[in-house]
């Protein structure tokens, strides 16, 4: 502003200093009030200019610091909202793969209980499948507690579901002492006799043998029960069920 006032105090300056004492009376008072009006005013017009052109700078600037203060607000909104997002994909995974191994475990369990075990009958070893062992364990169980109705219908249950099982030797051993405890005599000598026949190398053989010597006695039957009897002391003389066989013939009378 002051550049350009400058220049025109200057000309008026020497306009003045040009004029001779002669030539002073062409300018009165109104002229010069008129001219340092003009100047004045131009002065004015200048100061004005670059008020407004400052007052047009600073409301620039404070705009462009508005709007980049609305960007950098949105840009950090979308960050929150970008986060989130994140924080919600990574439950997520973290849900889906608690599923998964909980999925997998249930099916690791579930394999496991029904696939089939080692088991050792009688000295041998044998594969069998765990529901198998199962209701077996539950019948024996039964006889174990002296539930010997509920053992009987457990054996015999057992053994028409799995015929062919590695536990149908015991199963049905197991069976002719139940219906023997219960005093089904008839059917315990039966099974203990199917028993023989099917696993004539069973060390459980002098056992059954006996327990259809006993069977007969209950039922009167003592001539056959002292061939029984007779029958396991000659053919298991070292067996337990051989003593109790010449105990048993000794109180039997012919």
């Amino acid at each position: 502003m002051i550049r350009k006032v400058l220049p025109a105090v200057a000309m008026l300056s020497l306009s003045l200093a040009a004029l001779s004492p002669a030539h002073a009376g062409l300018f009165d008072d109104d002229e010069a009030r008129r001219a340092i009006l003009d100047l004045r005013s131009q002065i004015k017009s200048t100061g004005d200019t670059d008020r407004d052109r400052a007052d047009a700078l600073e409301k620039r600037l404070t705009k462009l610091q508005f709007d980049s203060a609305q960007q950098i607000d949105g840009l950090n909104q979308e960050i929150a909202r970008l986060r989130g997002v994140i924080e919600t994909l990574q439950r997520d995974v973290a849900d889906q793969q608690r599923k998964q191994r909980d999925f997998y475990a249930d099916i690791d369990s579930r394999l496991k209980r029904t696939e089939p075990q080692q088991v050792t009958i009688d000295g041998q070893q044998f594969s069998v499948d765990q529901e198998q062992i199962k209701a077996y364990n539950a019948a024996f169980e039964a006889f174990r507690q002296s539930q010997f109705p509920r053992a009987a219908d457990g054996f015999s249950g057992f053994l028409s579901r799995y015929p062919d099982s590695p536990y149908t030797g015991l199963a049905t051993f197991w069976l002719g002492n139940a219906q023997f405890a219960t005093r089904d005599f008839a059917k315990a000598i039966d099974t203990h006799r199917t028993f023989i026949k099917a696993f004539p190398d069973s060390p459980r053989v002098p056992d059954a043998l006996l327990n259809i010597g006993n069977s007969q006695v209950e039922l009167a039957d003592k001539k056959n029960a002292r061939t029984t009897f007779m029958a396991i002391t000659i053919k298991y003389p070292d067996s337990p069920a051989a003593a109790s066989a010449k105990d048993r013939l000794a109180t039997l009378k012919p």
